[in-house]
């Protein structure tokens, strides 16, 4: 699976989070060096499973793993051209890939509008509870950072 986010502090975020709660995952943005990230992609590439938490670093110029079976964009993309290349190259590139989930907040749901004309589907999901949950995840957090 790969989970692209906006910026390099949510996946740093992100990636102590999931370890803090027993979800084992990789990272690479552009604050980890050249080196560092070749060989974070490499060892995910060679897993049997895993995630990878990543920016747009990610989404251009790298050979996705036949494996990845799900993308996921936890913030949106700037704009739609960006989705349709993460998901659009992803799935061209792997055969197997059929899932793809996009996490809006109730702010950013006007994106839906502009992936409507550029005749993106898109079926819409609504979380419900999710108050509980972060506020659970800000206690745990808290003890951390």
């Amino acid at each position: 699976m790969l989970v692209f986010f906006s910026s390099c502090r949510s996946v740093m975020f992100h990636h102590v989070f999931f370890n803090i709660i027993s979800l084992p995952n990789m990272s690479i943005h552009v604050r980890k060096t050249s080196t560092k990230r070749t060989k974070t992609f490499y060892d995910f590439c060679s897993a049997s499973s895993g995630t990878l938490l990543c920016t747009d670093v990610a989404a251009r110029g790298l050979d996705i793993p036949n494996n990845v079976n799900c993308i996921i964009q936890y913030d949106p993309p700037s704009d739609t051209k960006e989705h349709i290349h993460r998901v659009g190259r992803t799935a061209r590139r792997v055969s197997s890939c059929r899932n793809a989930l996009l996490i809006l907040r109730p702010e950013e749901l006007e994106l839906l509008r502009y992936f409507e004309k550029a005749k993106v589907p898109v079926t819409e999901l609504e979380l419900k509870n999710t108050v509980k949950a972060q506020l659970q995840i800000e206690k745990l957090m808290s003890k951390k950072f």
